[in-house]
């Protein structure tokens, strides 16, 4: 029932949006801020609603494509207010959005090198730095941080469930 309510309001969201460009995860809309420099300044908003609404309806989707959807569009539609062109407010967007989501603030800068180039390293490096700051080391892979934290948490549950069966 929970579940029909949440694909309800989806469905209702998108028909009064006029666009299914908010479904799914919005490869496109990136793609057009940089080649087509379109973009709708309600879109992050639109994309965390829908987002939301479909992870609590159960739905284990994507994480990173909407990350970098939001994080570009919140910068496409932040560019007007900094004084930045556009993409290049995108590009920043993106690169601090994955950085928040992922707590990996040095592969998010060489990510965005690797996207947009050197020509914005000042900002993409502060961008990095805030958004690693803001997020308080919480982000999407915040228990797993480390494959060593995976090894050691399965070698402690092993050895508690070691310990209860010779209890027995």
């Amino acid at each position: 029932m929970h579940f029909c309510v949440l694909l309800f309001a989806v469905v209702i969201i998108s028909v009064l949006s006029g666009s299914t460009d908010y479904n799914g995860g919005g490869i496109g809309v990136i793609s057009r801020i940089f080649t087509e420099g379109e973009f709708r300044y309600e879109a992050f908003a639109l994309k965390i609603l829908l987002t939301v609404l479909t992870v609590a309806g159960g739905y284990k989707g994507g994480e990173i494509v909407p990350s970098l959807f939001i994080g570009a569009t919140f910068g496409a539609t932040c560019s007007s207010f900094i004084g930045l062109d556009f993409a290049f407010a995108a590009a920043v967007g993106a690169t601090s959005m994955f950085c928040g989501v992922t707590n990996c603030p040095f592969a998010s800068i060489l990510i965005s090198f690797e996207l947009f180039g050197f020509g914005g390293i000042g900002y993409y490096v502060v961008a990095c730095l805030i958004s690693y700051l803001m997020t308080n080391k919480i982000g999407l892979f915040s228990q797993d941080r480390f494959y060593i934290n995976r090894i050691l948490r399965s070698n402690k549950t092993s050895e508690n469930t070691n310990d209860n069966v010779t209890e027995q």
